[in-house]
């Protein structure tokens, strides 16, 4: 039940350093890339970017750039919320 509270939760995690398996990390960067996703969609690009960042640290296998990433999400965000117009 823990296990998956940090996971879900990884500012909690960040903040309990005794309970950083690299597992647990792995699981969690998961979490971060898609509240990175939800911000730049949103976007906040540079919250995208942090959330990014902070995920390629616990994952070294998340290779992309954070800020490509993060503005190409918030233009296709924009592009999809416009009225088709045809």
């Amino acid at each position: 039940m823990l296990n998956n509270y940090l996971i879900a939760h990884p500012e909690v995690l960040e903040e309990l350093q005794s309970c950083q398996t690299p597992l647990r990390l792995v699981q969690g960067a998961t979490v971060l890339v898609v509240q990175g996703e939800k911000l730049a969609r949103s976007d906040d690009i540079n919250g995208a970017v942090e959330k990014f960042g902070k995920a390629q640290q616990w994952d070294n296998k998340l290779k992309f750039d954070s800020q490509t990433r993060a503005k190409e999400l918030a233009n296709q965000a924009k592009v999809e919320s416009q009225p088709n117009s045809l």
